[in-house]
């Protein structure tokens, strides 16, 4: 399954790379001990993604569905799948949430700036929230 690698090598890693950026740019300085370990668990999913067929701990199986004219691969979730999707939602909502609290006490500059960054809220909003799309116990994967 290349699709399901492809997809790992930038998917998991969009909303922590988004979230890092709202740091540097609301001026809040992190260490690098954070970042790395931030950036450990993101190789630690991708590891898992690029073993799931040995593992089967991100998905059990995967079925391709030719239904109409597009085809989609419909994937069955594994025991820590739930993991992926959950970690990813948590740094958009922690990055909004800095956006909100840095916006109240900026200056008008700032703010006009920081409206790009709530849009840019919706990228990685929309390619976490694809995968919580959940019908008859399987996921769907639309990217």
């Amino acid at each position: 399954m290349v699709g399901v690698e492809v997809v790992y090598l930038g998917l998991p890693y969009i909303s922590v790379l988004w979230y890092l950026c709202i740091l540097e740019f609301c001026g809040i300085i992190r260490g690098r001990t954070r970042t790395l370990a931030l950036l450990l668990v993101l190789l630690l999913i991708t590891c898992l993604a690029f073993t799931w067929e040995q593992n089967h701990l991100l998905f059990r199986a995967s079925h391709y569905m030719a239904e109409d004219e597009f085809g989609q691969l419909r994937f069955d979730s594994g025991p820590l799948y739930f993991i992926k999707p959950l970690y990813l939602c948590v740094f958009i909502i922690l990055g909004i949430g800095t956006i909100i609290v840095k916006y109240r006490q900026g200056t008008p500059r700032f703010r006009q700036q920081a409206v790009y960054f709530f849009v840019s809220a919706l990228i990685p909003l929309f390619t976490v929230s694809n995968y919580l799309v959940e019908t008859d116990q399987s996921w769907f994967d639309i990217t």
